[in-house]
This record gives structure tokens, C-alpha cells and sequence, in this order.
């Protein structure tokens, strides 16, 4: 019997043509993608990438500039008030030379006792530190505080070098931010309108409003936190002057700069006030622990709120980021930008929102009223 043929094996289809087949069950044909990169294009990226050059390399001047516009929020109220009796420039003048009076003479009275009571501290804290000890000691509780500190010290006279250029570079910043702020004072209504004229006219209005309201809510932040850190200062003074606490004037101005810091703010101002309690015996540092936290609560129970009013309603997980993020970027200087900057972003989201719906209602309306081809 002949053998039958053997038939021819099917071709194996392709790759391409086995998972991807089409109607007519062939191979897709294949595709050649090109990208096709217009000089327009090329002069955005490169814009782009200019723009952000720039402010990476005159960030300390924008940060300048940014404290001397929270100065002028926190200032231009006065000015307003004062310009219903005398014109601008004086009103202006009467707020800077008061300002500038209250500096010098808190500089003139308390400086001198402040250097003095801080000098004294840094000679006295081992005998502090060690009547601390020894107070906790006979408490049952076993501390060192030496190490740390003196970790600390040491650390700052290796670093001596790079204190000096930041107390300079610290003293030109705050000149720097005062002219800054004068300025503004006296060109800012001039320099807004002009910046203003940049602007599509139907644009001018919201923008207006959007930079009104943001120095509104960050002058409330400003007057209401010197107002809540001066009281907390002399909060200070009083308790710690009366229970006898060893540099109270010293103490208290670390609680004026501690109220500024939100969240660990009151923990740095607190501590140190109840160790150097200590030296007194361990009812004098109870007594200053409770009275501290006593009034943290009023202050932030019922101080805050009537100093306030309405500024910087942020929600708890928003200031912890914004205070993490600042200290992050620009250490101190950050955290205390953080809230302010923070407090802006919802009201700039809210008009570039506002900004695309109108820009969307003008494209929609334009496009109906179009006939067709």
C-alpha cells in the first residue's frame, strides 16, 4: 500500500500576527513612531528650566522678599488707619519711627540684661545642672544632664566660625528686609498697579482680591503671634521672677521665640524653665511645670482664638506637614514661614480654580456662538 503523503506543517504565524491578529487575520503592519519637537517647544523647556535656575540661585533674596511682604501685611492696616488724618507718607513715617522706637528702646533696656543673664547662665549651668542632679536624685529619679550639654558646648566651639557669618549674614538679612519693607510701604499701591497692568484687564480684579485676602489672613497671623508671644514672655517673667528661678529674664525671652515654633514650641520653652526650677528644689519645678502647662492651655484654648480671629484656619495634619517641610528646607527660618506660606495655598488653588472656569466658560460660549462651516 502506497504511502499517504504527510501534509505540509501550517506556516507558525508571527509574533505580532499570533497575539495581535486583525480582521483579516494577517500580521499588523508595523508602526513608526516619530516625535516631532517644534522650536516653540524647545523654548519653553529651555524657559522652564531658566526660570527655575533663577530662583534656585536668588532664593535667599525671595525669601527676603517674602518676610518684607509679611511685614507689610502686618503694618498696612496701621497705615491705613492713620492715612484717614495725615496723607500716606506720613502715615507711613509715624509707623516706621514708632516701630523702629520700640525696637531701640527694648534693645536699650532689656539687651543689656538679657546679655548679662545669658552670660551668667552659660558660666553657672554646671552648678545648675548638678544641683538638678542631685535634686532629682533624692527624688529616686537617676539623670545626667552634663553630657548632653556639654556635647553641645563642644560642638559650638568647634563651629565658632560658622556662628560668626550667621549672626552677620543674620544682621544684613533683617537690614535687608527692613529697607525691603519701607519700600514696599511707601511704592507697594504703586509697584501692585503696574505689576496689575501686566495682566489681562478682566484678570485684574480677581488677582486684586486674591492678594487682598491672602495679606489679610497672614497680617492677622502676624499681629495676633507677636501679641501671643509677648503675653507668653511676660507670662514667663512674672512666674519665674516670683519662685526666685535662677536667669528668669533670659528663660522668658526663650519663651517669646518658643511661641512662635507651633507644635514643639512649647516643649522648648518649658523644659529649660523646669530644669533651671530645679536648683530651687523639686516643688519650685513642679509649680513651674504646672503653671507652663496651665498656660499653654488658656493660651491656646482661649487666647488664640480671640487674638486671631478667623487667620489661618488650618487643620492640625496641614500644619504639621507645612512645619516639617519648612524646617526641612530652610531650618528655622522655614518653620517659621511654613504657616503663612501654607495659609496662602488654599486661596491661590481656589482662583487658579475659579481662573480655568472661567477660561472654560469663555471657550464654551465663544464655540457655541460659532455657525457652522
Amino acid at each position: 500500500m502506497p504511502d499517504s503523503p504527510v501534509p505540509a506543517a501550517a506556516p507558525t504565524p508571527s509574533a505580532p500576527a499570533a497575539l495581535f491578529p486583525n480582521e483579516g487575520g494577517g500580521a499588523l503592519p508595523a508602526r513608526r513612531v516619530e516625535i516631532d519637537i517644534t522650536l516653540p517647544a524647545i523654548a519653553r523647556i529651555l524657559g522652564t528650566l531658566a526660570v527655575l535656575w533663577l530662583l534656585a540661585a536668588t532664593w535667599q533674596v525671595i525669601v527676603w522678599l517674602l518676610i518684607s511682604l509679611m511685614f507689610v501685611a502686618t503694618f498696612n492696616p496701621f497705615v491705613r488707619r492713620l492715612q484717614t488724618r495725615v496723607n500716606r507718607p506720613w502715615a507711613i513715617t509715624a509707623v516706621v519711627a514708632l516701630t523702629m522706637g520700640v525696637v531701640a528702646l527694648g534693645v536699650a533696656v532689656i539687651a543689656p540684661m538679657l546679655v548679662r543673664q545669658g552670660l551668667s547662665l552659660i558660666v553657672n549651668l554646671p552648678t545648675y545642672l548638678s544641683q538638678a542632679e542631685g535634686m532629682a536624685r533624692g527624688a529616686g529619679m537617676k539623670v545626667n544632664l552634663h553630657a548632653p550639654v556639654q556635647q553641645w558646648t563642644a560642638g559650638l566651639s568647634t563651629q565658632a566660625l560658622d556662628i560668626s557669618v550667621l549672626v552677620v549674614s543674620s544682621f544684613i538679612g533683617m537690614l535687608t528686609v527692613f529697607v525691603l519693607t519701607v519700600y514696599l510701604l511707601v511704592e507697594g499701591p504703586r509697584t501692585a498697579t503696574a505689576v496689575l497692568a501686566l495682566l489681562p484687564r478682566k484678570e485684574r480684579l480677581p488677582v486684586r482680591r486674591m492678594v487682598g485676602e491672602i495679606g489679610v489672613q497672614v497680617g492677622a497671623y502676624m499681629r495676633g503671634q507677636m501679641v501671643t508671644s509677648l503675653l507668653a514672655g511676660a507670662f514667663a517673667f512674672i512666674l519665674l521672677s516670683a519662685l526666685h528661678v535662677p536667669e528668669p529674664l533670659a528663660l522668658a525671652f526663650l519663651m517669646i521665640v518658643a511661641d512662635v515654633i507651633p507644635l514643639v514650641g512649647p516643649l522648648i520653652g518649658t523644659v529649660p524653665a523646669v530644669l533651671m526650677a530645679l536648683s530651687g528644689g523639686v516643688p519650685t519645678a513642679l509649680i513651674v511645670l504646672g503653671a507652663y502647662l496651665t498656660y499653654q492651655q488658656i493660651e491656646g484654648n482661649f487666647i488664640v482664638p480671640r487674638v486671631y480671629g478667623g487667620a489661618l484656619k488650618l487643620s492640625p495634619l496641614v500644619v504639621l506637614v507645612a512645619f516639617l517641610v519648612g524646617g526641612k528646607l530652610m531650618g528655622m527660618l522655614g518653620v517659621l514661614l511654613a504657616l503663612p506660606v501654607a495659609a496662602a495655598i488654599p486661596i491661590i488653588t481656589r482662583y487658579v480654580t475659579e481662573w480655568r472656569e472661567r477660561v472654560d466658560e469663555g471657550s464654551t460660549s465663544g464655540g457655541a456662538g460659532r455657525l457652522p462651516s
